[in-house]
């Protein structure tokens, strides 16, 4: 077909001229996306705020749950701007997952020390979608909060859908998750139900921690699955406290006695074996809660029982 007077001929329809070579879409990290791979509807839609205080972010994650993801840049206002969209908000994942994919909207927000005020967030909201608190150095930089104003973002539903035992699970994850019903009584509330359990119950401790820190403890523990119900009591001593229990109500499954520490922390009871784990409790299980990494950060070097 002839074209219009006065427009140029396209490369390909010139004769003599090879047609240009085909090439598909780069993805983020610059590698050639597939052919069949689908274009996401988010893509370069993710809309960035500025915020005057890292304080105001408060506002911003109020009412989200943990669908959200906090992380800081140490560079001025424009590099971070540049990028947000090239971010990953995943590292379960074996395909990685960029934020432009996942959220629309991102707050930014100057700070002295950007990780602190990351981890403040953190400590107030929780870790929202991140498996554990932010790590690097403390420089000055802006703190960064990507969260989807369109509903559920597909990490959440990833991250709701997946299985208790699996390793991409943060802490938080699985105490949501859990199937344990716990509890908080007074320390003096433990022995009545444990002498109604007829020797049915595993008394543990953990020490220098509160109620929700013990939580997390108790879920991540190779005796999560074993019971359903956990009672927990705060106690100024968890040496002293064990050893009067103990002496009160016996060992329980137990077939060592609990070795705890002169420190504060709290008393953990499990009730309600369950039948299918009909073996007594080994010696090795028994001992107290050993301290694990925060926030579902890996498979880092567990310290021996107390």
């Amino acid at each position: 077909q002839a074209l219009p007077p006065g427009r140029p001929t396209p490369a390909m329809a010139r004769p003599g001229h090879p047609p240009p070579p085909r090439s598909r879409p780069v993805g983020p990290t610059g590698r050639w996306r597939s052919a069949m791979a689908p274009v996401n509807a988010n893509k370069g839609s993710l809309r960035v705020k500025r915020l005057r205080h890292a304080e105001e972010l408060t506002a911003v994650l109020q009412g989200r749950g943990r669908d959200f993801w906090v992380t800081f840049l140490t560079c001025d206002f424009q590099v971070c701007k540049d990028r947000l969209p090239k971010m990953r908000v995943s590292s379960s994942s074996a395909e990685p997952v960029y934020a432009h994919e996942v959220f629309t909207h991102a707050f930014l927000a100057p700070a002295p020390s950007a990780k602190a005020a990351g981890n403040r967030l953190l400590e107030s909201f929780g870790l929202g979608l991140r498996q554990k608190r932010l790590l690097g150095g403390e420089c000055k930089g802006f703190v960064i909060v990507f969260v989807n104003n369109a509903g559920e973002s597909s990490l959440a539903q990833a991250t709701r859908t997946a299985k208790m035992t699996d390793r991409g699970s943060s802490v938080d994850d699985r105490l949501n998750r859990t199937h344990l019903a716990f509890a908080d009584v007074p320390v003096a509330g433990l022995g009545p139900v444990a002498d109604e359990s007829r020797g049915a119950f595993l008394l543990t401790c953990v020490s220098d921690r509160g109620l929700q820190e013990c939580r997390r403890r108790i879920v991540t523990s190779q005796w999560h699955d074993s019971f359903r119900r956990c009672l927990i009591a705060q106690v100024p001593d968890c040496k002293s406290a064990t050893e009067c229990f103990c002496a009160k109500h016996g060992l329980g499954l137990r077939n060592i006695a609990v070795r705890a520490r002169s420190r504060p922390g709290c008393l953990v009871l499990l009730l309600d074996r369950r039948s299918a784990l009909a073996a007594p409790v080994p010696a090795e299980a028994a001992a107290c809660v050993p301290p694990q990494h925060d926030a579902g950060a890996g498979s880092g070097p567990r310290r021996a029982p107390e």
